[in-house]
């Protein structure tokens, strides 16, 4: 993959700069690279095919060494209010995982941003996400996971078949893009895949069928479909999709350098 120039924006700046004020503040040891609150919410950018793009951060506190980052990518509908999205993030954040939700859609100029189209020119600002994120000082660019929600999950499955950065995806409500054969799936990460039994706008039989080309291709994967289930996760279902997509990415994203992270339980994400 050729690698795009990303440029920082004066909202990463402000970020960085807020994450420096919260460690002073706070008065955390010297060897801690983020301090503050549990968890740090803010607001970052970057640029893809002349435009900013958003990304929404979630990043542990007290973590002395950098951390395993998860690119969150939202549906077809978009990050929206972000009662989903965020609420996915600081589940997965809460485990010691450094989590960016990308408004991926940003990056489009004009018309149906979710349209199949538009499949290539979204894989495209991806790749830049992952560019971006790897670059950070906190990021364990060794340490990169895809998580992909509904549209998410098949923009997640498309990058995570060309991009050896990528050590691990999540899935959630998605499929392969119809377009992709076996032959074109030679590689793929570790996978776990979950996916709701009565999901009428995704159907189950999607999640099944990316099961068996990864069982076609040798790749690693775990299915998980969860009974009465529709497309968006609810109450228990939601917590325990995050919860297993949390120790998913801990389980693959192990450090490749001999130092060992702090992974913390902070708070019981919110029921949704």
């Amino acid at each position: 993959m050729q690698k795009r120039a990303v440029t920082t924006t004066f909202l990463h700046i402000l970020f960085s700069l807020t994450l420096i004020a919260s460690a002073v503040s706070m008065a955390k040891p010297a060897n801690a690279i983020i301090a503050g609150p549990p968890v740090i919410d803010g607001i970052s950018a970057f640029q893809s095919n002349g435009r900013p793009v958003r990304v929404d951060m979630f990043v542990p506190r007290d973590q002395e060494h950098p951390l395993p980052a998860v690119v969150l990518l939202h549906g077809a509908s978009g990050i929206g209010g972000g009662h989903l999205i965020y609420a996915m993030a600081e589940a997965l954040a809460e485990t010691g995982l450094a989590v960016f939700a990308v408004h991926y859609f940003d990056g489009i100029a004009r018309g149906n941003r979710a349209s199949v189209s538009r499949y290539y020119e979204r894989d495209n600002i991806i790749a830049d996400a992952i560019d971006y994120v790897s670059s950070l000082h906190f990021v364990d660019s060794n340490r990169i996971g895809l998580f992909g929600y509904s549209l998410g999950a098949f923009q997640a499955l498309e990058r995570a078949h060309q991009d050896p950065r990528v050590r691990a995806v999540v899935v959630a409500a998605g499929g392969l893009d119809g377009r992709r054969s076996r032959d074109q799936l030679a590689f793929m990460p570790p996978t776990l895949i979950l996916h709701g039994e009565r999901d009428g706008i995704v159907s189950v039989r999607r999640a099944h069928q990316v099961a068996q080309v990864l069982e076609a291709i040798g790749a690693p994967y775990e299915l998980e479909i969860t009974r009465g289930t529709a497309h968006v996760p609810r109450g228990q279902v939601f917590d325990f999709w995050m919860s297993r997509a949390a120790a998913f990415f801990h389980e693959n994203l192990t450090p490749l350098e001999s130092y060992s992270t702090q992974t913390l339980l902070l708070r019981t994400p919110p029921r949704r």
